[in-house]
């Protein structure tokens, strides 16, 4: 856990579990030659109490000399959403994580013990979690978050603290019993142990056993996943449909997951019925099928693929363009420029064309025109052919990337593709020794 010249940020509520491991850590620093921060999060949940927990902290930081970083949570819009819990554990763990940062520490030391692995465990039982989630914490996380005291007792932890006579705080909130943790805690498991005395020790053992198999299970996955990935780009990574069915339900469901992490970063409030659902749509044949997921994601189906991505990464279609006539349009993506001109006769040179630029015959064309995006079974005769061509079909032959297809703008007339901007326009709007005028249009950055 620990390694010499380690600099060790020690997560300190006040209360007796943290305040229990800074004074053991305090008392080891030197013989394990490392050194410490002391970490205190205010969560501003519990009112009347927040003046007293800085002052005790103040108090720690000059008994200890160690020094204190301190910050508290700014009720408010967070990202992610979730209940008032949930968003200040996010916000305390990204205030961890900027503190070590800081200080350039290795480790972050959190004062989770057994009592709460088992809290957690049963929590998790009881909200239909599988062998992931039944797995609980784990000693080290992330090589960043340490749990020293995670197969310690809290009454081990009192007796320690009471031997000392150091002094702690008590949260009034861990008396409540509108969370569900304190009647597991308060409720739950006190009836349990009338039942089995080691009920504690069984969660955790489950824990250590679930934590085990899923070991195996998610480094079998891991290598699945990178075969299974088609396209990635920022926000966004595709999967072969196919292949991802042909998988072992344990080992799909783990890859699915794997897929989330890549795009969200984490599984926050991702639960198996987000998965079961995602299970759902690659064995659905509908080629519009889609789920959406916590935080913005958004899952759907694209040909032979299912792509995951973050809302912002970029539209999920292609926003429709009307072209009443000539002159300049602003796409909104791709930002690009389209400019529409008309010429009469053939005074241009068609033959010079750029691949974003098209000389059309404007006898064949009629206004509205409209961009829009690639749509299923689009067809088109590509320019010095005289056979349809599936659009799909000429993707694959110009190797444009599956994720990047839908983006590609196609110009229509009349329902009819005339242009796939920026490759090939259709061979029955080109120009002939018959055109009297010519329509050129072509694209250019905003």
């Amino acid at each position: 856990m620990i390694e010499k010249g380690d600099i060790v940020v020690v997560a300190v509520s006040g209360g007796p579990d943290s305040v229990c491991l800074l004074d053991v850590l305090y008392r080891l620093k030197d013989s394990l030659g490392i050194s410490l921060v002391i970490a205190h999060f205010n969560h501003l949940l519990r009112s009347g109490e927040d003046e007293e927990e800085t002052r005790f902290m103040q108090s720690l930081s000059k008994l200890y000399d160690i020094p204190l970083e301190t910050d508290e949570w700014r009720e408010g819009p967070q990202p992610g959403g979730g209940s008032k819990e949930e968003q200040a554990r996010k916000a305390r763990y990204a205030f961890l994580e900027g503190v070590r940062e800081r200080c350039g520490a290795r480790r972050i030391a959190v004062a989770h013990n057994l009592n709460d692995q088992a809290e957690t465990v049963l929590m998790r039982l009881l909200r239909g979690s599988g062998p992931m989630g039944l797995s609980a914490m784990s000693p080290v996380r992330e090589d960043i978050i340490i749990r020293p005291f995670l197969a310690v007792k809290r009454d081990e932890i009192i007796s320690y603290l009471q031997s000392g006579g150091l002094k702690y705080m008590i949260d009034s909130s861990n008396n409540s019993n509108i969370y569900l943790r304190n009647r597991i805690r308060l409720e739950v498991i006190p009836a349990l142990e009338k039942v089995q005395p080691s009920v504690i020790n069984s969660l955790t053992r489950l824990a250590g056993i679930m934590r085990q198999d899923e070991a195996y299970l998610a480094k079998e996955a891991s290598g699945l996943f990178g075969g299974l990935k088609r396209e990635e780009r920022e926000g966004a990574i595709a999967l072969d449909i196919t292949a991802l069915n042909s998988l072992h339900p344990a080992l799909r469901g783990r890859v699915l997951r794997y897929a989330v992490i890549a795009v969200k970063g984490d599984l926050f409030r991702v639960g198996e019925v987000h998965i079961r659902a995602l299970e759902t749509l690659i064995a659905n044949l509908s080629p519009s099928a889609s789920v959406r997921l916590p935080d913005g994601i958004t899952v759907r189906r694209q040909y032979d693929l299912v792509l995951f991505e973050k809302k912002g990464a970029r539209p999920s279609v292609l926003k429709e363009l009307v072209i009443p006539g000539p002159g300049r349009y602003h796409m909104q993506y791709p930002p690009q420029i389209i400019n529409v001109e008309e010429f009469k006769g053939v005074s241009s040179n068609p033959s010079a064309a750029t691949p974003h630029e098209a000389y059309l015959d404007a006898g064949l064309i009629k206004y509205p025109l409209k961009v829009r995006g690639v749509r299923p079974g689009d067809r088109f005769i590509p320019m010095g052919m005289d056979q349809p061509k599936k659009l799909k079909e000429f993707f694959i032959d110009r190797k444009v990337p599956r994720m990047e297809r839908p983006f590609v703008p196609i110009l229509t007339c009349r329902g009819e593709i005339v242009w796939i901007c920026g490759m090939r326009p259709d061979n029955r709007f080109r120009i002939t020794e018959k055109t009297m005028k010519i329509i050129r249009v072509s694209l250019s950055s905003e």
